[in-house]
Parts: structure tokens; sequence; C-alpha cells
């Protein structure tokens, strides 16, 4: 499921990529040096973050809890992109960023709802969770 979350982040332009990660970054990070990193480099954190091995329950457990912060990502994203754009002050990317229409925006909010409302219901959750507590018992 993970494999299909970032084939949907892949496809979104690399500037919008790198605005995402920064904001889930910061959500989830503990390690404040993280927050002065440029974004490319919080991108990769986030990125091998996704990617990395680990039981399959956690790995579940991770993807709800990224699910959950993009459907609040999404649901209020120019907060967010205010918010980020006050505590980061990432002028190079700023710059770059005022020439993303906010149709491109909303284009990645459209998208991400029909991806979430098709392949992570939590209906398709719970199945997956169940499949994994069958495994357990053979």
């Amino acid at each position: 499921m993970h494999e299909l979350f970032l084939r949907w982040f892949n496809q979104i332009p690399m500037l919008c990529q790198q605005k995402l990660a920064r904001i889930v970054w910061f959500l989830l990070t503990d390690d404040i040096s993280d927050m002065a990193l440029p974004s490319e480099e919080i991108l990769k954190k986030f990125k091998n973050y996704i990617s990395s091995l680990d039981f399959p329950i956690r790995k579940a457990a991770q993807l709800i809890m990224i699910l959950a912060l993009f459907d609040s990502i999404m649901e209020n994203l120019p907060v967010f992109l205010n918010i980020t754009k006050e505590l980061f002050e990432d002028a190079e990317l700023e710059r770059k960023l005022v020439n993303i229409e906010e149709k491109m925006w909303e284009r990645i909010r459209e998208e991400w709802n029909r991806v979430r409302n098709a392949y992570y219901s939590i209906d398709l959750i719970s199945i997956a969770l169940e499949k994994l507590e069958d495994r357990r018992r053979i």
C-alpha cells in the first residue's frame, strides 16, 4: 500500500513534493535540527521514511498516520502552506512556488481525494489488517 502512496506522491510536481514533505516532516520529526535542512534533504528523508522496512503492523500504523496527516493537510492546505512559509522562509523555493498557480494545488488535492477514496478507505485498511492477523496465526 505504501507503493501506491509513493506512486501518487511521485507524480505531483517536484516543488509541491518538497513543500508537502516539509509540512509532513515538520509534524513527524523529533529532531529539531531537521527544520534547518534544505527542501531536497527533507524530501529524501520523507521518502526514506515511507520506504523503510519494518514489521507489517508497524508499516500499517505508519500508513494510517500518513493518510491522516495528508487528509488534514489537504483539507487545510492554505493554512499549512502559510505556516511553513512563515516558519521556514525557504526563499528559493518560495520564489519558484509563486509561479505555481492555485489550480495546481487544487488538482493535487482532488487527485489525493480520488486516490484516498479509491485505495485507502477504512474498510480496505481493515481488510489489510485482518490479513496481517491471519498470517500471524499461521
